[in-house]
This record gives structure tokens, sequence and C-alpha cells, in this order.
């Protein structure tokens, strides 16, 4: 204190605070040091922990993570010359790239894209068509110039004035919500003016209808560390994703083993939905074509019109799709002839094959024509959609 009273500021200590200051700052360098070695241990055991891991994997585990063991194990389709099992979620499989082979009596080639090759590139004046769909519309025992879709694309060209390129980005065995996802990712870019879609009642189908496991592309999983752990890591996080396209008959009500109700018809009219809010944000018209194999005359053919496309029908409505279906003219075409189905357009009639020869795919065109023929409203802007595209390349 000086002579005034007032403790002076920044006066010295006494010896014994100091110490307990000492004494409080060893204690916390001790501390920070047993934290910071407890924390090296966890990490040293976290570490060998991955290495036991990595090491019980590549020996008790081979057939999970070696790419040789994996491809041995898959299962082939039935359609395995040609198939390679995806790294797409959603569409499971997929056409081989850069593939060529003789498929139902007749070459078939398989472009770098994965889908059917072309014979060059599109005009750059002419009118670009994606047509896309399951086996009806791919190569499947027609070649691919006599297919419904290029019949009708040729017919296009008369009604629009303009020449077509039509690109096929179907495949075989693929349903509505492997459809989707190829126009979503393929078919947009392409950066068609109109998109044909064939769709059969089969489409309401999920992906997998088997009891076998799941199948997967052998690279999935790879990474940068090599590691096996996390290959077989990421592999069963995919396995279980691919689980929820498996066909396990819950709720689902079945109409000449069609499914019309239930959570697998409301996904795959999801998948409609999708595309048509796609097609509708980037003006892309879409021509959606509903075809059936297996119709019949008289009250048997009526119901199966009223439980399989009236259904479907009332939910294409709320969309912008232009809608053809094919019930009445097949019916008409089958009565006609006198005939009680539609064999005599039939790849096959025995063993039974209701993916359409040469006839039936000129059937199917001359009934989209006549039905497109009729909409001179849609055609004249698809016509104007294809010269607006034309005239920005230039």
């Amino acid at each position: 204190m000086d002579d005034g009273g007032v403790a002076k500021r920044g006066g010295s200590r006494e010896p014994a605070d100091r110490a307990h200051d000492g004494l409080a700052l060893a204690e916390v360098r001790v501390t920070s040091q047993r934290q910071r070695q407890r924390a090296w241990i966890a990490l040293g055991a976290f570490v060998a922990g991955l290495a036991c891991a990595e090491i019980a994997v590549r020996v008790f585990a081979r057939e999970r993570w070696d790419p040789d063991a994996i491809r041995a194990a898959l299962n082939p389709t039935y359609l395995h010359e040609m198939m390679r099992w995806s790294t797409d979620v959603d569409r499971y499989y997929e056409l081989r790239p850069n593939h060529e082979l003789m498929f139902k009596g007749r070459m078939v080639r398989i472009g770098p894209d994965g889908f059917l090759a072309e014979n060059g590139e599109p005009p750059r004046d002419s009118m670009r068509v994606a047509l896309v769909g399951g086996s009806s519309t791919f190569e499947f025992g027609v070649p691919g110039d006599r297919v419904w879709g290029a019949l009708f694309c040729r017919e296009l060209e008369a009604l629009v004035g303009r020449d077509v390129w039509m690109k096929n980005y179907s495949v075989p065995t693929y349903v509505s919500t492997q459809q989707a996802s190829v126009i979503q990712r393929e078919v947009v870019d392409w950066g068609p003016d109109l998109l044909i879609w064939h769709y059969d009642h089969r489409d309401a189908y999920p992906v997998i209808l088997d009891a076998g496991p799941v199948q997967l592309a052998p690279e999935i999983g790879d990474n940068v560390l090599h590691s096996a752990a996390w290959k077989v890591f990421v592999r069963t996080r995919r396995e279980r994703e691919i689980e929820r396209l498996r066909f396990k008959g819950e709720d689902t009500g079945l109409f000449e083993n069609y499914i019309v109700d239930g959570p697998w018809y409301e996904r795959h009219i999801d998948a409609i939905r999708r595309v048509d809010a796609t097609a509708t944000e980037l003006g892309l018209p879409v021509l959606f074509v509903v075809y059936d194999s297996f119709l019949h005359p008289g009250d048997g053919g009526r119901e199966h019109f009223t439980h399989l496309h009236e259904p479907l029908l009332a939910r294409i409505r709320t969309t912008n799709f232009l809608c053809v279906d094919l019930f009445e003219p097949l019916r008409d075409w089958m009565e006609k002839r006198g005939d009680s189905d539609q064999s005599a357009l039939w790849l096959s009639i025995e063993p039974r094959d209701g993916h359409p020869n040469e006839l039936g795919h000129e059937v199917v065109a001359n009934a989209v024509t006549n039905a497109i023929a009729a909409e001179r409203v849609w055609l004249d802007a698809l016509a104007r959609r294809a010269a607006e595209r034309v005239q920005k390349m230039k």
C-alpha cells in the first residue's frame, strides 16, 4: 500500500502463489500429455482393427472382393451373352458396349454407349427421334429397320416434311423403372426432338423376379486404397439397395399374370410421372404407345381392357404425353381376319413367343401412323421444335 492507502497495481505476488500456479501448469501439461497418449493409443487400436479386418476379409472372404472370384460366381441371365451387371442401381444390368453377337438368328451390334449401334451420325438437318422400350422394340428376331419405330419414322417424314433419324434405346427385359432411368440419363443428353416410349403391360413388374442372390458387377466397390474390406462394405450396402427391386408379391393385384394394383404398380406409375416431369420441363414431346400381345375377341377381350388398359390410360391422361393405345386397332385387325388370338403377329407360336414378328411390327407402325396423322397441331409443333433446334446448331 502507498501512503494514500491504495494498493499498487501489478505489484509483486507472494512466493506461495507463484508456486501454486507452477503446480497447476504442470498438472495441465501432464493431463494434455495423457490425452495425447490416449488418442494415439485409440488411433493405433483403430488402425490395428482395420488391418485385422483387411487381413480377415482377404483370407476368409475372397469370393466377396476378388474380381475373378466374383465373376466366376455370377449367374448368367438368359441374355447373358449381350448383358453385363450394371454399376447403376436402378438398371441392375445393361447391354455390353462394343459387342456383337448372333441373337434370334440375326447379327446384333451394340455400340460404345451400350445401346444398339447406329449406322453413322444423324444428319444435322434431320429430326431426332429416340425410341425406348424393352424386347419388343429391340432387334428381337427382326432387322433394325423393320422394328415398328423405324417403320413409323419413315411415315413421320412425310407428316412433318423433314428427314427423321431414329436412335433405338431399347433393352431386352427392361421394365418402366429401368426405361425411365435410360430416358432421364442418356436420352435427354442426346437431345431428341421426339421421344417414343413403347409400353407393355409387363413393364409394371419390378426388376428382379427370381429368388436368387443379388448380382453385382465385379468392379463395384473398387477404391484407390485397394482395400478389400472397404470393397466388401460398399458391395454389402449396394446389395441391400438392390434388394428393394425384388418382387415379393406383397399386396399385389394380378390379372392374367400382369400387375394391376399395389405398391409395385404405383412405383412404375411414379417412374412414368418422373419422365413426364422431365419431358415437360424440357419441352420434349412424348409419344406413349401401349402395346398388347395377348388380346382376345368378345367379352374376354373387353375384360382384359377393363383390368389392364383402363387404369393405365386414366393415369396417362394426367401427363402431357400423346398416348396411342393399340387395343382397338389390334383387336380390329384380329377380328377382320377371323382370328381367335394374335398368334399371326407373334415371333413364334411353338414355343410361344409373343414378341411381334415383321408383320406385327408393320401392323403396329400402321396403327400408330393412322392415329398420329390426325394430330395436326401436335405434328406442326413437333416440326417447329426440330426446325428451331437445327437453326440453333447452325
